[in-house]
């Protein structure tokens, strides 16, 4: 609860804290901040004067994404509608949630190259998006494997583009003093793609720290939350954490126990769903802007929905006259 959502999910692993509000999941952007006095990733880092970019194939502003890295440590937001001013394809070009995730890569190979030869340290973060639900976008990368699961040759194709920008990476000059994480946001919402996983089976998204600076001593089984990321990549960075505790959330490179470890994933998630006046207080959300916007967007859509009509009819007409 809190962090089952891309948003709920970012603001997890930066706060390690949940993303409760009052108002729908992704309407953050009506708000004017994104919970101000918190202190997120992008704040200590911003502090360590690091230079930041959030790369993204879809529009930013939607969930309140851009608004909360801009809050939180001055993060350059470069998405579609950036690379779209950048002249990186055509003006009319959009597919999927904007552009395909193979762009992506290649544009933060750019950056990276730019970034690395900077005297200041740097946190450069990718969404990527052909996984997204229902079944995936599929690319000209993608190999037909599955005649039947397209998603399955969307997952494997996104996987191919994720280790081949990490072998990428690790043969650049900066990569000796660099960390990559590498975390989902959410368990698949696809709605046929898990029917075969037994019920009892306990989805998670994959999590990896390569090139970190603890290491691990011993190889355990750990039971984790999103909100575990938090500490554990500021560790993996090398920063030293009293208590091993930020947030919800516990440095994964020591043996302090995870609040799902210490009481259990039932009781955790009982109390998450819990009202939350301290999260309520933090978060400082502005009801009327949120109603504002949910029935700008329902005009809109209604709009939207009478022009299409229109435009069929006119084109029926069309049809019927030749």
């Amino acid at each position: 609860p809190g962090a089952t959502w891309t948003m709920g999910a970012i603001f997890g692993e930066s706060t390690g804290l949940p993303l409760k509000i009052s108002i729908e999941q992704n309407s953050m952007d009506s708000q004017k901040h994104f919970f101000p006095s918190v202190t997120a990733l992008g704040d200590i880092l911003e502090e360590e004067g690091y230079n930041q970019k959030f790369l993204l194939g879809s529009v930013g502003y939607f969930g309140g994404r851009e608004l909360f890295m801009e809050d939180h440590g001055n993060v350059a937001v470069e998405d579609f509608s950036y690379w779209k001013r950048k002249g990186k394809f055509p003006r009319n070009y959009w597919v999927n949630w904007g552009f395909e995730d193979e762009k992506l890569f290649l544009y933060a190979k750019e950056e990276l190259e730019n970034l690395g030869k900077a005297e200041k340290p740097f946190n450069l973060t990718l969404l990527t998006v052909d996984t997204h639900f229902p079944d995936g976008y599929v690319c000209r990368l993608c190999e037909r494997k599955h005649p039947k699961n397209q998603y399955a040759d969307v997952y494997q194709c996104t996987s191919r583009q994720v280790s081949d920008f990490v072998h990428w990476v690790q043969q650049q000059p900066f990569y000796e003093n660099t960390t990559i994480v590498i975390s989902g946001d959410h368990p698949t919402m696809d709605h046929d793609f898990c029917n075969d996983v037994e019920k009892s089976y306990q989805r998670k998204v994959f999590t990896t720290y390569l090139n970190a600076v603890p290491g691990v001593e011993e190889k355990k089984y750990r039971e984790y939350s999103t909100f575990d990321d938090f500490p554990t990549t500021l560790a993996a960075m090398g920063v030293e954490i009293p208590g091993d505790k930020l947030g919800l959330g516990r440095n994964l490179f020591s043996k302090t126990p995870t609040l799902i470890e210490e009481y259990g994933l039932k009781h955790v998630k009982k109390e998450l769903e819990k009202r939350s006046d301290f999260m309520i207080s933090l978060g400082q959300i502005d009801k009327e802007s949120a109603f504002i916007q949910k029935e700008e967007k329902k005009k809109e859509k209604e709009e939207k929905k009478k022009k299409e009509v229109e435009e069929q009819s006119k084109k029926i007409k069309e049809t019927q006259r030749k």
